[in-house]
């Protein structure tokens, strides 16, 4: 049973949380941001309040000394602050008023390494990247000389997904099963080196931006 963390100190958010997801995973929690449990695996998932960031508790640097994915649970957290947690390494975003059927989607798609946040705000996440110096250059040498390992197939998934296409809009797209859009994906994050789903999307837009304005 895969672990996850909760991180709050409202006891009512707590609940809620827990009663819902302990069906499905085993769950533990804190109340101190700062008490990190040393058995959090990459495989975890962590769940954590925004209201942390709101008290200034922390800011979104303190994402990296996660050692697991996290989502972000907030109370209609403004979009742009949302974007900044993307960007920062967070790897999605709910709302505390989610039904308990949308929370459990929210967390399996984290979990499957992919992003939970609102399709209209992830070309802005990207943006928010910028666009690859120029003295990073190779970098983006690497990826196009590493888009060439990919099937057809997975180029036509690859470019799907630096548009911001969703599993099920891709499999509908191609006429393919969203088992067989993860198993492309799985493959494409092995060839290209790159760890989820954000990353993808930002490396074939960066490539496009550039190549557009060549």
């Amino acid at each position: 049973m895969s672990n996850i963390f909760i991180f709050t100190k409202n006891p009512r958010l707590l609940k809620k949380w827990k009663n819902t997801l302990s069906d499905s995973y085993s769950v533990q929690y804190t109340t101190d941001v700062f008490d990190i449990p040393a058995d959090i695996k990459p495989e975890s998932l962590i769940i954590l309040d925004a209201s942390f960031f709101i008290e200034n508790t922390i800011d979104f640097s303190y994402l990296e000394k996660f050692p697991a994915k996290v989502l972000i649970m907030g109370d209609q957290y403004p979009e742009n602050l949302q974007i900044q947690a993307i960007a920062s390494g967070a790897s999605g975003y709910c709302d505390n008023d989610y039904s308990d059927t949308l929370l459990h989607k929210a967390v399996t798609s984290v979990m499957n390494g992919e992003i939970w946040l609102q399709r209209h705000l992830l070309p802005k996440v990207i943006g928010a990247f910028g666009k690859i110096p120029k003295n990073n250059i190779n970098e983006e040498k690497k990826y196009e000389k590493l888009l060439k390992e990919l099937s057809n197939r997975e180029l036509d998934v690859a470019k799907m997904i630096g548009d911001g296409k969703t599993n099920k809009v891709i499999a509908s797209s191609l006429d393919i099963s969203e088992r067989t859009v993860k198993a492309h994906l799985t493959s494409i994050y092995k060839k290209l080196r790159i760890p989820d789903r954000l990353h993808l999307a930002i490396s074939i837009s960066e490539i496009n931006s550039n190549q557009n304005s060549a």
